[in-house]
């Protein structure tokens, strides 16, 4: 029962799904196996499946959903926890567009 969650999607997703019975029919463990294959032939930077709600959290913050919406469709059971991860993936990104304009620098540097 703790598990279960109401997750908003759009509507061609929902298009996509079985009308009647199990959405899928895995085990967290499988569904996770299966996710790291996916990413490595996929050939992109590893990430976990669970990096996914990370993702969503920022997103959702981004687009201006209240915290208080974005703890309940997470299933957590306080604010704090989407707000942390909020916060550290806004420094992670500040971090990555900061070494783009270090990288940016270092190029026109040499062109002087």
């Amino acid at each position: 029962e703790t598990s279960v969650r109401d997750v908003p999607l759009p509507q061609w997703v929902i298009d996509e799904m079985p009308k009647e019975g199990r959405l899928v029919d895995y085990t967290p463990d499988e569904i996770t196996k299966w996710f790291g294959k996916v990413v490595k032939d996929l050939d992109v930077p590893h990430f976990r499946f669970h990096d996914l709600r990370k993702h969503a959290v920022s997103l959702m913050a981004t687009q201006g959903v209240s915290m208080a919406s974005i703890k309940d469709i997470g299933g957590w059971s306080n604010m704090q926890t989407p707000q942390q991860i909020y916060i550290k993936s806004l420094a992670d990104a500040h971090k990555r567009e900061m070494k783009k304009y270090v990288s940016y620098v270092d190029r026109i540097s040499t062109k002087l």
